[in-house]
Formats: C-alpha cells, sequence, structure tokens
C-alpha cells in the first residue's frame, strides 16, 4: 500500500501547486439582466493557450466550470448566481483542460474561500434514447473552420416568431416563452449534458449514435425569461403549435427521454465570500 499512499499524495500535492502566473478578478455589474453577455474564453486546446478569460460569470458557473458538474449539483447560498465577475488569467505553458480546472478550484479557494464537500443522493435521471422510427438528425458534414459562417449577433424573425440565424451558427435564444436551439457539430453525450442543464437532472446519452449532428429544436417554456430583452417576455403560447421539451425531442429530432433512478453527486458548499480577496 506504501507505493499507492505515496502516488496519491504525489498527485495531491501536484494538484495544489496548480495555480495561474497571474489573476485579477473584477465584479461584474451588466446594467440589463436579460442582455447579459456571458462568455469565457482562451487557455489550453484554443488558439490562446496561455491566457484565460471570462465576463460575466456566475460564483456559481465558476464552480460548475472548476469541478466539472452541472448547475443542479452546486448546493450554496442563493446569492451564488446573482454574483458576476470578469476574470483574466496567464497560464503557465504546457497546461492541460484538465490542469485549467484546478487552478480555477485554487483560485476560488483562495480567492473566495471555498470550501466544500461532496454528497451523494438518489435522484430521478433519464435515458436519452432513439424513439420509434429512428433519429431525425442530419450527420455534420466537414467544415473548413477558416470559412465558418460570420455572425455579428443580429438576426431576422422566422414565420414562427423565433429567431433565424445562418446554417452552420450554434446559437440559442428564448423568447416570448419558447426556446430555440440550433445545435451545430454537436455529439448526442454533449446534448445528454445540455438537457440535464435545462431538466436539473441527469441525462445519460443511450443513443448509440456515434458522431455529430446539426440540429435545431423549438420547445415551449413559458418559465423562460428572454435573453434578448424580448418585451413579450414570457408570453402564453400554444403547446399545439409549440410542444414542451420532451414531446419536441420525438416529433422534432426522433429521440426521448426515458425517466429511471440514479445517484447524484451534490457540491456542497461550506464556505464562500461574496468579495474576493485583493488581486
Amino acid at each position: 500500500m506504501k507505493p499507492l499512499l505515496l502516488l496519491l499524495t504525489a498527485a495531491a500535492l501536484q494538484a495544489q501547486t496548480l495555480n495561474f502566473e497571474v489573476a485579477s478578478i473584477k465584479s461584474a455589474l451588466p446594467p440589463d439582466p436579460h442582455q447579459v453577455r456571458v462568455l469565457s474564453k482562451g487557455g489550453p486546446g484554443t488558439g490562446d493557450p496561455g491566457r484565460w478569460s471570462c465576463e460575466n460569470l456566475s460564483l456559481q458557473e465558476l464552480i460548475v466550470m472548476a469541478y466539472d458538474v452541472l448547475p443542479f449539483q452546486v448546493s450554496g447560498p442563493s446569492w451564488l448566481g446573482s454574483e458576476r465577475f470578469q476574470i483574466a488569467a496567464k497560464v503557465p505553458a504546457g497546461a492541460s483542460k484538465a490542469d485549467l480546472r484546478v487552478m480555477l478550484q485554487n483560485l476560488l479557494k483562495d480567492r473566495f474561500r471555498l470550501q466544500l464537500r461532496r454528497e451523494q443522493k438518489e435522484s430521478a435521471a433519464f435515458d436519452l434514447v432513439v424513439a420509434k422510427g429512428g433519429p431525425k438528425l442530419t450527420p455534420s458534414p466537414q467544415r473548413d473552420p477558416d470559412k465558418a459562417p460570420k455572425f455579428d449577433g443580429r438576426f431576422t424573425m422566422g414565420k414562427d416568431g423565433m429567431p433565424e440565424v445562418p446554417p452552420g451558427v450554434p446559437f440559442q435564444m428564448s423568447m416570448r416563452g419558447r426556446m430555440k436551439r440550433q445545435a451545430v457539430s454537436e455529439s448526442m453525450e454533449a446534448f445528454a449534458a445540455v438537457l440535464a442543464k435545462r431538466l436539473e437532472r441527469p441525462v445519460a446519452d443511450r443513443t448509440g449514435l456515434k458522431g455529430e449532428y446539426d440540429f435545431t429544436i423549438v420547445w415551449a417554456d413559458p418559465s423562460a425569461v428572454s435573453t434578448h430583452g424580448d418585451p413579450g417576455g414570457a408570453a402564453a403560447v400554444d403547446p399545439e403549435t409549440s410542444p414542451t421539451l420532451l414531446p419536441a425531442l420525438q416529433e422534432q429530432l426522433g429521440l426521448k427521454l426515458e425517466p429511471k433512478r440514479g445517484t447524484l453527486e451534490i457540491l456542497v458548499l461550506e464556505r464562500i465570500e461574496k468579495v474576493p480577496t485583493d488581486n
């Protein structure tokens, strides 16, 4: 057991020493919560591996990113999703994506005094499977990154009252009580993670579909807040013309969700500060 113990100790020490070379944290106070620009860019695996930054990310989103979990797996104070920050950090040469997550964990511990514990609990869950009749998905074509369609954020409105953007542009928007998602080169595993976030339940990909797909799905979600400050807000929608998520999956994509019971890991925050320590 001694070699294993030494190995685990070495891994723990390595995780503790993985830190950003420099990291600046500033509070972000967007004037309009319905038109918040939220993004994360740079870092390992991108065209700018030595720098990582984020804009308007909440503490909850930072924890989700750092620990590779979904939002409903984080249990903390009510303000966790409302306090937003801008971070600019320098990443050590040769760092991996996994290293970046550990650096972010250490940043949260050092600057926000994060302390947490992990708990397991039984939870409702779903399997994403192919519905009777087969999938209604288009395999993604080979794309030249240099010829990717340009999108400046402007869009036209379709006959169904929902935004339309050029093909090949990944896009998601809520408007007038409906959600529209245009997926580009998305695997079923990645789509299952998207569904898990929407449903706040674990979703496992059991479709058996390999590769990546392009598809569009529109569904009714009266609780959705417009992501573009739409004055219509979450107006009542007709379920006959805009089905809710589960029927929309089957009708539009040839997929369905089968309920099951599962075990869910929860990150219980024992301590976290609203204001980070000085840069």
